[in-house]
Order: structure tokens, then C-alpha cells, then sequence
């Protein structure tokens, strides 16, 4: 790749409120949303009631729905812990829009790196190929925003396949439990090994995909003139006729992008789906929205 990457980072991301399946956070920039913070306490559910409670912490809400009374119950509230591994393959350098697909993903990142930042929760990252090229343990510091950027500045860090089992084997071995694991890439050219570790890092984090697609990764377009179309890795060209190709093409899409669905939500995991001629930051809203309402 000969030139640095071009990365603008959107301003209004004061909606954004990351939501996990053990607690939503309570930060978001500038402000807290939940009625638990200040105490050093989340809530953790409901317990019976006993003689000994403090009665102002009975839920009657909860108790007249279970005919029993219900206290509510807390934790000690502990920063978050997120981690973006972050695709930097070659597959991730291509683009048919004004960004490479590695530009909108950074963009998606550095957003979702500086809400947690400024929330007072930690933050790491790995630029992941074919092996971890760069990254930064898990921190509650600004500089892990700015290495990040500094490292997608340097073109030589990009290249090669993704190694997909390597990448969750990665996760598995230097990630602590329960953080909330953020996987970013194309999910293109991943191999099939990876399921059996896909399974354990299910289990062990929570864990969201974030499928960065170009829209010639998704459709042809309805058109009769060749075109030139390469492949990524080996450079290979070849010259079709899209409108010949496209509903087969579409067919074999949809097929993909329905197992990696399925995946993900068998194993009690998101996916959200990205296209790069698109503002991603409502979606992200929208997707961390739903997931709040759910955990809530």
C-alpha cells in the first residue's frame, strides 16, 4: 500500500453508549445516564427480600409481578474492558467508493476507542494479519487512541491474509475474561478452522462483530460493458460481464453473510453489518440502542 491512510473521525458521538451483556455502561461523553452511578454500585438483579434489608431497596414493581418481595441487588461497579482486533489484510485495502474499506473501519474504531476512553474504561487493540503487527494492552489512556492512528498511518503494517484462528487464539491467550471483544474485518478469505475457538471466545468475552463490506462485496452492478476485477492476494485479473454474474453473485452473498448470522447468534454474539458508501455512526447508535434495551 503506497499512501497513508486518509481517517476522519466524526464529532458527534455523544449518543454513542457502549452496552455489553453483563451491565450498559453507564458513561457516555460528557455524562452518566444510570441511576446507580456515583454509588461505585450496578445493579445485578433481584434477590428475596429478608428482615434484615434495608426495605427503601424493595422493587414493588418486581415483587407485584412474582408475589414476593423482591430487593434489589448490586455489584461493585468495575471499569469495562473493550478490545478491537482490528483486520488489516489485503482484502481490507480494496474499495470501489472514496475509502478503502481499512479507512471506514479505522473511523469506526477510533469512534467507538474514544467514547470509552472518555469514559473512564479501558481500551486496547490489535492490528491483526496473518500475526498481531501492532497493538496496546488495555488501558484507560489517550494514547491508546493516538498509537492506534499512528500505527494505521504506516502503510507497511498492511498486508497479507487474515488469519482468523490465529487472531481468536490471540484473543484467548492475552485478553482477560469477560471483556467486551470488538472483532473488525471484511470477514473475507477467514479460512474454516476458526469455528472451535469462535465457540470458546463466545463463551468467555463478549463479543461483537463489526463486518466491513465495499459494495462490490455485496452486488454487481446492472451492467452489459466489461470490467476488470482482480483478486487481492495473488493479483490475478480477470474480465467479466457483471450483469451475467450478478444474481449468482447476489445468491452466493446472501448465503455468506446468512451463516455468518447464524454464527454469531448461535453462539449468543452480534454482527453488525457495514457498508462503506454509508454514515456508520447512526448504525452504531441504533446497534448499541438495541443491545442496551436487551441487558437492560
Amino acid at each position: 500500500m503506497a499512501r497513508k491512510l486518509k481517517i476522519s473521525q466524526p464529532i458527534a458521538i455523544k449518543e454513542l453508549e457502549i452496552a455489553t451483556k453483563n451491565r450498559v455502561t453507564t458513561s457516555l461523553i460528557g455524562k452518566y445516564k444510570s441511576t446507580f452511578k456515583g454509588r461505585g454500585l450496578e445493579f445485578d438483579g433481584y434477590r428475596a427480600y429478608t428482615p434484615d434489608d434495608d426495605a427503601s431497596m424493595i422493587d414493588f414493581k418486581a415483587s407485584a409481578r412474582s408475589d414476593t418481595l423482591l430487593v434489589k441487588q448490586f455489584v461493585e461497579e468495575r471499569n469495562l474492558n473493550l478490545f478491537i482486533l482490528m483486520d488489516i489484510s489485503q482484502s481490507m485495502l480494496t474499495t470501489s467508493t472514496k475509502k478503502i474499506k481499512i479507512e471506514y473501519a479505522a473511523e469506526v474504531a477510533a469512534t467507538i476507542g474514544q467514547t470509552v476512553i472518555e469514559s473512564g474504561d479501558n481500551l486496547g487493540y490489535s492490528l491483526f494479519s496473518e500475526d498481531s503487527i501492532s497493538g496496546f494492552d488495555l488501558q484507560n489512556n489517550i494514547d491508546v487512541i493516538n498509537f492506534f492512528l499512528n500505527d494505521l498511518s504506516n502503510p507497511s503494517n498492511f498486508g497479507g491474509a487474515f488469519n482468523f484462528n490465529k487472531a481468536l487464539e490471540y484473543i484467548i491467550e492475552n485478553i482477560p475474561e469477560y471483556s467486551l471483544v470488538i472483532i473488525i474485518s471484511d470477514f473475507i478469505y477467514i479460512g474454516d478452522e476458526w469455528l472451535d475457538n469462535f465457540r470458546i471466545c463466545s463463551a468467555k468475552y463478549d463479543l461483537i462483530g463489526i463486518m466491513v463490506r465495499d459494495p462490490l462485496d455485496l452486488t454487481l452492478p446492472q451492467s452489459s460493458s466489461q470490467i476488470v476485477v482482480s483478486d487481492p492476494y495473488t493479483g490475478e485479473k480477470m474480465l467479466i460481464e457483471p450483469k451475467r454474474f450478478k444474481k449468482r453473485y447476489e445468491e452466493e452473498i446472501k448465503k455468506e453473510l446468512d451463516y455468518f448470522k447464524e454464527t454469531f447468534k448461535e453462539n449468543s454474539s452480534d454482527l453488525l453489518i457495514l457498508r462503506t458508501d454509508e454514515n456508520f455512526l447512526i448504525k452504531l447508535i441504533n446497534f448499541f440502542n438495541e443491545r442496551a434495551l436487551r441487558w437492560k
